[in-house]
C-alpha cells in the first residue's frame, strides 16, 4: 500500500514537472 502511494505522488510530480517543462 505504502509503495503505491508513494509510485502515485512520485507520478504526480513528475506529470507536474512535465507540465511546468512545456
Amino acid at each position: 500500500m505504502a509503495v503505491s502511494g508513494f509510485e502515485a505522488y512520485m507520478q504526480h510530480l513528475r506529470g507536474a514537472f512535465s507540465h511546468w517543462l512545456m
